[in-house]
């Protein structure tokens, strides 16, 4: 299952990426974002898939050292904290491109910084993991030996970056797209409007590009809540569980809960192509090549 949605993720992401270099025409600010979100969910798979397979292939046992203890856990925060970011950028642009659509858009270079200072908040956020992630040993009565990756932290200082970061990176935001898409919503899928008839057919033709572009960054937030939820969810629940092996069955929810997670990582090419059919006719003629 691990592979299957490794070789989704880099396959489908790379042609996304593959398929706004080389079309001008997709070169628009939300492409822009939508490669961004790309390039996050391929640093999810090289970064963190493979870890994850081998890990529970080996467990106990921690087999890659307590450098990549820290650079794994460092990557998987930062990819994760850009998603959320990103899809919360993609969402008010397509707020005011749509509801102030008379307002300045933004430009290439307001594009580049955005991304940029999503790009450096992520990293931000996340150093401290560098420095409390190490990897740890244990020797059980039973003679097995427990190797693994673990942060270590004052409890408190825990509960408060791990509360401060679920607020500000992922409950606000959420409730940030949940309005904007609402108001989207009640915006472009109406059933009256009034001078409908007066409407040119490049008009249309627009406002139909506008509902593809909301529909495409609406699914992927769906799919990104949907697939990270059980993930924050089920961390938080380890780390406040007194008993270091856990349940007989805790293995197996780990296992299921990072797959939904990563499963994120493969569908939102799969979503491109359902939606978009820009995107969809360049992945066909990126397949004919």
């Amino acid at each position: 299952a691990y592979m299957v949605i490794f070789t989704m993720a880099i396959v489908g992401n790379c042609l996304v990426i593959y398929t706004v270099a080389v079309n001008k025409k997709m070169r628009t600010t939300t492409n822009f974002y939508l490669t961004n979100l790309a390039v996050a969910d391929i640093l999810i798979a090289v970064c963190c898939m493979w870890v994850a397979l081998i890990k529970d292939l080996t467990d106990p046992v921690w087999i890659f050292g307590d450098f990549m203890c820290r650079f794994n856990t460092f990557m998987q925060g930062v990819s994760i904290t850009s998603s959320i970011i990103m899809l919360t950028v993609i969402a008010i642009d397509r707020f005011y491109a749509i509801i102030f659509p008379l307002k300045a858009r933004i430009t290439e270079t307001n594009t580049a910084a955005v991304i940029s200072t999503v790009w450096l908040i992520s990293c931000a956020v996340n150093v401290p993991l560098l420095v409390v992630s190490e990897q740890k040993q244990w020797e059980w009565d039973d003679g097995v030996l427990e190797v693994w990756c673990a942060e270590k932290w004052d409890q408190h200082q825990k509960a408060i970056y791990t509360s401060v970061l679920f607020v500000v990176l992922y409950a606000i935001p959420l409730v940030v797209m949940m309005v904007a898409y609402f108001l989207l919503a009640r915006k472009l899928w109406r059933t009256t409007s009034p001078g409908i008839a007066a409407l040119s057919i490049q008009q249309l033709q627009l406002k139909a590009k506008k509902k593809v572009q909301s529909m495409t960054s609406y699914l992927c937030k769906i799919m990104f809540t949907f697939s990270t939820v059980p993930y924050h969810l089920f961390f938080t629940l380890e780390d406040n569980k007194n008993n270091r092996r856990g349940p007989p069955y805790f293995k197996q929810l780990r296992f299921v809960v990072l797959l939904l997670g990563y499963s994120n990582s493969a569908m939102n090419p799969i979503i491109y192509a359902g939606v978009n059919e820009n995107f969809r006719k360049s992945f066909r003629d990126a397949y004919k090549c």
